[in-house]
């Protein structure tokens, strides 16, 4: 194993339940969004006023996934551009834990290899033109942004009841497993979770003796991108 590995080893060691509370919370939030949105795409059928100006479409691709009014993709940039700034400030004032960095518009380039590799060539797919980073640097900071963030979301605070139950069983299962491998995969649901993903960077310290460098500490900062 590297160091890498063993110093995220000792982090669930010590950080462990509060790593399973994260992805209990984000498993429950994820589940409600998915019914939320295909509940929303039965209810507008292709004639309704709401949906038809997209050629018989909807505001929801194949996979559920909500998609932009446009499908040109020099209008989309047009209106990131326009949103990007009250983005940034909204964060800034509503944000409280951890450090705040305003990001660019996602390039062009970028977006152009995304739409047609992923979107098959339909840029209303692009959701996450606008974008911010925010770090943490511990595992109970991360779950107090994200708790945050839940009480502010309309669908994390309107569960349905059965899916309250099945929030607090996912709980008690995941407090009786000590199986590192099953919070290593709670950490990549995280990852996948929509439009908000985290990522954790390493940061070795690094100490000179006889001309070698050595590490001597590892520092990890949790990356929330927005």
């Amino acid at each position: 194993t590297t160091r890498i590995e063993q110093a995220w080893d000792r982090i669930l060691q010590v950080d462990g339940q509060v790593l399973d509370d994260i992805a209990t919370k984000s498993r429950a939030t994820t589940k409600k969004l998915k019914v939320t949105f295909l509940l929303a795409k039965q209810a507008r059928p292709c004639w309704a006023p709401l949906a038809c100006w997209r050629a018989g479409g909807s505001r929801f691709s194949k996979k559920g996934k909500i998609v932009q009014k446009s499908r040109d993709i020099e209008e989309v940039y047009g209106l990131a551009e326009k949103v990007s700034p009250c983005f940034q400030l909204f964060m800034k004032q509503w944000n409280v834990i951890g450090d705040l960095y305003s990001g660019t518009l996602k390039t062009s380039s970028r977006a152009i290899q995304k739409t047609v590799r992923s979107y098959d060539r339909d840029p209303s797919c692009l959701t996450d033109l606008v974008r911010c980073t925010i770090i943490v640097k511990t595992l109970t900071d991360l779950n107090e942004w994200l708790e945050r963030l839940e009480v502010y979301s309309e669908v994390a605070t309107q569960l349905l009841p059965e899916e309250e139950e099945e929030e607090k069983k996912e709980k008690v299962e995941s407090r009786m497993s000590s199986d590192l491998g099953q919070r290593r995969r709670g950490w990549k649901a995280i990852r996948r979770g929509g439009s908000l993903s985290t990522r954790m960077d390493s940061h070795p310290q690094r100490l000179c003796q006889d001309g070698r460098w050595r590490i001597i500490s590892t520092r990890f900062c949790y990356h929330l991108n927005l």
